[in-house]
């Protein structure tokens, strides 16, 4: 018979960007149709949050993700709510506005229809984009795809939690501010952070390998 096609799904239990309970996501959510099948999805804010949320969660790892930024940004509908996008911790809105800020002066990304964000977007710490650059450049070692099925791909579990954080990734995950200061600090306090987490994790993964 035929080969049951295999999609790839990454599920996170935190992400910073989506602070508000499930009841204000489902209210704020749309229904709309795949074929024969309705499909309920996020509002156009919460999916933008998202998407900039998982992005630098991960360091802007990949251009692609970007690229997604910059297509939404592109396309809001007319009713998009930035009240509502830009709601909850400060930090949160000014993260929103780096992305935003990501996509237009690497992409070109148009502003017009983020005028809450353009100012913000348009003024980003100078370490932000070489960062991101020097990132694309990396060769992919697959770190990202690293799993433990026996002790001797323990070293492959510690490559993956003990590399070094790139600047983006580090600030986000510690909950900094994209500001002009060093990101040596939120690296280094990313780093232990990963570090003794695995510490923690390491006496489980021995014993189920």
């Amino acid at each position: 018979g035929q080969a049951t096609p295999f999609y790839r799904v990454d599920i996170h239990q935190k992400v910073r960007l989506l602070e508000p309970g499930w009841e204000e996501l489902y209210d704020n959510s749309r229904v709309v149709n795949l074929g024969e099948v309705e499909v309920r999805t996020l509002g156009p804010e919460d999916h933008l949050r998202l998407l900039c949320a998982y992005m630098l969660y991960h360091g802007v790892r990949r251009p692609l993700w970007l690229c997604d930024i910059g297509a939404i940004m592109e396309s809001l509908p007319e009713d998009f709510d930035w009240d509502y996008c830009l709601r909850g911790h400060p930090r949160s809105a000014e993260w929103l506005a780096c992305a935003c800020g990501l996509a237009h002066q690497l992409l070109g990304a148009s502003l017009e229809a983020t005028p809450l964000l353009a100012r913000r977007a348009t003024r980003l710490p100078r370490w932000l984009v070489p960062s991101l650059l020097t990132q694309w450049g990396l060769e992919d070692d697959q770190l990202q795809r690293s799993t433990i099925q026996n002790p001797r791909k323990l070293l492959d579990l510690m490559g993956l939690y003990l590399r070094w954080p790139n600047p983006i990734q580090a600030t986000v995950r510690v909950g900094g501010p994209f500001n002009a200061h060093p990101r040596l600090p939120f690296q280094l306090a990313e780093l232990l952070s990963r570090t003794l987490q695995l510490m923690v994790r390491l006496p489980t993964l021995l014993r189920s390998s």
